[in-house]
């Protein structure tokens, strides 16, 4: 815990592995431990505390490389035997100021720097796969605009991306493919 202030900043708190000279550092992990059977895992909240002005930001990210790939950010929902699989939900911020809207949910594939045909990275939402083999369906992957009580509903807007070169280098394509069908029909786009 860090100390507390009745006139500036409360002191920080900063959790750090050790250093690797020669190879790697080590590693952090915080989790919390297992259940018996007749109880739940325990909960690891991550959270800042609440402000008068704006509330402090929770950042998650893996360190540069110089020689090699950055690493990886992973949000992974454990496994279950029983029941449907746990959610992973991403939700922004709500606000009640007047002609204010709520927060927004960015996703920013990386940037392709290199001047030498360096490209975009992907965004990729895939619905999970049905591993049964005789019944049971693949998850839906659905896009919808926000509902309004007063205005008009929120649009669903799909943009190819803008080419910046020359005259043989064209904006990207939007394209909508029914699904491949083994045996029966394949899927229509309605």
């Amino acid at each position: 815990t860090g100390g507390r202030s009745d006139f500036g900043s409360g002191g920080s708190l900063t959790i750090t592995s050790g250093f690797g000279n020669a190879t790697s550092s080590g590693n952090v992990a915080i989790k919390s431990d297992s259940s018996g059977s007749a109880g739940s895992s325990g909960t690891v909240d991550l959270s800042t505390g609440s402000s008068y002005g704006t509330s402090g930001a929770i950042t998650i990210a893996s360190g540069g490389s110089v020689n090699g790939t950055g690493g990886d950010v992973n949000l992974k929902v454990g496994e279950g035997t029983s029941g449907n699989g746990g959610k992973l939900n991403f939700k922004s911020g709500h606000t009640t100021d007047d002609h204010a809207a709520g927060g927004a949910i960015v996703f920013t594939a990386g940037t392709g720097k290199s001047l030498n045909g360096g490209s975009g990275g992907g965004i990729v939402f895939t619905g999970g796969e049905a591993k049964g083999t005789s019944t049971g369906n693949g998850g839906s992957l659905d896009f919808a605009g926000g509902k309004s009580r007063g205005g008009d509903g929120g649009k669903v807007i799909f943009t190819g991306g803008e080419s910046e070169g020359g005259v043989d280098d064209n904006g990207g394509d939007i394209q909508f493919r029914g699904g491949k069908s083994a045996q029966g029909k394949g899927g229509a786009v309605i």
